[in-house]
Formats: structure tokens, C-alpha cells, sequence
């Protein structure tokens, strides 16, 4: 039985992640991955927003012809959706 099994919950351009079945979250960011438990995830989710909302607002959804992120309360990764997604592995 393979424990590392991978089930992609989002992916936006390079950046994906991924549900591994170790239990364990991938984020990848083009040729980097992080590994990361899933309370860090929600503690790197609630940084990046924190970030985000501090940071300049771009004046376009794009830069230099790749999407920006979008990263925010009602991102793809919401704790419910990410609850579900961990029951829906088992």
C-alpha cells in the first residue's frame, strides 16, 4: 500500500497543492515543495493573508502575463473544504 499517494486539492499556474496520503500537505511553487502538517498550512494561509491584505493592491489581475494568486478568506483552501477533502482520503 503506497502512504504517498497524492490528491491535488488546488492549482493555480505553478503553484499546487497537494493532499498526500501521509497525512502530510505539498505545496509546490514551481521547482520548490514544502512539505507541511495541515495546522501549519492554516498558519501559512491566515500569514499570506495577513500579508496580502497589507500589501499595495496591484492595479491588474495579471503580472507580466501570469495570473495573480488570488489568495484571500474565500481561497480554495478553507478549512472546511480542506476537512472535507481529508475525510473524502480515508
Amino acid at each position: 500500500m503506497d502512504d504517498h499517494r497524492c490528491r491535488t486539492l488546488a492549482q493555480q499556474g505553478s503553484v499546487r497543492i497537494d493532499l498526500c496520503g501521509c497525512g502530510q500537505v505539498h505545496v509546490s511553487i514551481g521547482p520548490l515543495t514544502v512539505r507541511l502538517a495541515p495546522l501549519a498550512l492554516h498558519a501559512l494561509h491566515e500569514t499570506l493573508d495577513d500579508a496580502i491584505a497589507g500589501y499595495p493592491q496591484p492595479s491588474c489581475t495579471r503580472l507580466r502575463g501570469v495570473p495573480l494568486l488570488g489568495l484571500g478568506r474565500r481561497s480554495e483552501l478553507s478549512a472546511e473544504r480542506f476537512s472535507t477533502a481529508a475525510a473524502d482520503w480515508s
